[in-house]
């Protein structure tokens, strides 16, 4: 709840702009550590918008155990693949 001191939530009212557009303030990002070029991911549970750090896939790849190996050209063309599914 809004003004809970038990709660470590912030809340911030925000306006849908014309072309539908939210902007979030700065202390929003800055509370999450976000900048700009950063990715998020977006999904919709029931009326509720929930917006995510998108996972850095390199930081993945060199925290965890390898359990597998790719070539520069897979790794090229597995994300020229991606790239064309996300247009």
């Amino acid at each position: 709840m809004p003004g809970d001191s038990a709660s470590s939530a912030v809340e911030w009212r925000l306006r849908v702009g014309k072309k539908r557009a939210i902007y979030l303030p700065k202390d929003v990002l800055r509370a999450v550590g976000l900048s700009v070029g950063d990715q998020v991911i977006v999904r919709v549970e029931g009326d509720r918008i929930i917006i995510e750090r998108a996972p850095d896939p390199f930081l993945l790849a060199v925290k965890r155990r390898m359990w597998a190996k790719t070539t520069v050209d897979e790794f090229e063309e597995e994300s020229e693949y991606e790239q064309e599914e996300w247009d």
